[in-house]
């Protein structure tokens, strides 16, 4: 499981995907990527729910992932 998609330095995100697509270090059920909460959602007391809308507006709306 890969987490923090949404900390991934512009430019980087090839390699990211390299990865996912079990190019780089091939496990024989491939690879899953996360968005979790971050500090700051947590101290504002987001709800899980809400964190996995905000978690599937990011995978929809980004132009890599």
């Amino acid at each position: 499981v890969l987490t923090k998609p949404d900390l991934v330095d512009r430019g980087a995100e090839g390699k990211v995907l390299d990865v996912m697509r079990n190019l780089v270090y091939p496990l024989k059920k491939g690879y899953m990527i996360v968005k979790c909460r971050g500090q700051q959602d947590i101290q504002e007391q987001l709800s899980l729910t809400e964190a996995f809308q905000k978690e599937q507006v990011f995978f929809k709306d980004h132009s890599y992932f």
